[in-house]
């Protein structure tokens, strides 16, 4: 894995959503009124946040890639990680109406609960034969639900076995953002915005963006995406 090749293609994207940032700010500058320009600058935190949950997926995305392209086994990924991999083993488990293959032959009686139990016990038969199946994370893992906030954020790194809390330091900045955003969205935001609460929001997905970037960055450094690292 050549992390700084995957931190480089990270450090382009986000170049050239700053860049555009800047663009609709040189726009607003030149709007000759500012009742005209606090107007426009909601459509400026529409585009902030748009580019801050662009960014988020690609950061993420970019995370789930270069695990997979590593072909861990799930028994040596973190527990989250080995979880998301068997998605599909655990839903069949789950699912009432799942029929265990040769169920029939067995001349067992036709019992929902001796269902469950012959899909546990074949479970446990293949239980050797999944650990070892090569991670696979599924793209659902890191959806942004078209709300990026608090509560998806840690969904997201919990689903990945990353430090949820790790991010505590931003998530009032993600909130704020996230809630302004929904409120202009949804006509309920009729006021303009201050160039100067603008400046802070702006910032402050600035930083975010970055942070997600270090952060992920590192967990791929560090190979927290193994058992062993993440029990570190």
């Amino acid at each position: 894995m050549k992390v700084d090749i995957l931190r480089a293609e990270m450090e382009e994207d986000l170049a050239w959503r700053v860049d555009e940032i800047r663009f609709f700010q040189n726009t607003c500058a030149s709007i000759a009124s500012e009742a005209g320009q606090q107007r426009f600058r909601k459509a400026l935190v529409v585009l902030l946040y748009a580019n801050l949950e662009g960014f988020a997926k690609l950061v993420f995305s970019t995370y789930v890639s270069a695990v997979n392209a590593e072909a861990v086994a799930c028994q040596d990924a973190n527990l989250a990680i080995a979880a998301a991999s068997l998605a599909d083993v655990f839903r069949y488990l789950r699912d009432g109406n799942g029929r265990v293959p040769g169920y029939k032959k067995l001349q067992l009686p036709d019992d929902t609960q001796l269902q469950k139990f012959a899909r546990d016990r074949e479970f446990l038969s293949q239980a050797l034969d999944l650990m070892q199946r090569p991670v696979a994370i599924p793209d659902k893992v890191t959806s942004t639900e078209a709300n990026l906030g608090r509560d998806v954020l840690r969904k997201i790194l919990y689903r990945l076995g990353l430090p949820h809390q790790d991010f505590e330091d931003i998530e009032p900045d993600l909130e704020r953002l996230r809630l302004l955003r929904n409120n202009i969205a949804h006509g309920d935001a009729k006021q303009g915005i201050a160039k100067e609460d603008y400046e802070k929001l702006r910032d402050c997905t600035l930083r975010i963006m970055r942070e997600l970037m270090l952060r992920v960055t590192h967990a791929l450094a560090s190979k927290q995406f193994l058992l062993e690292k993440a029990e570190a």
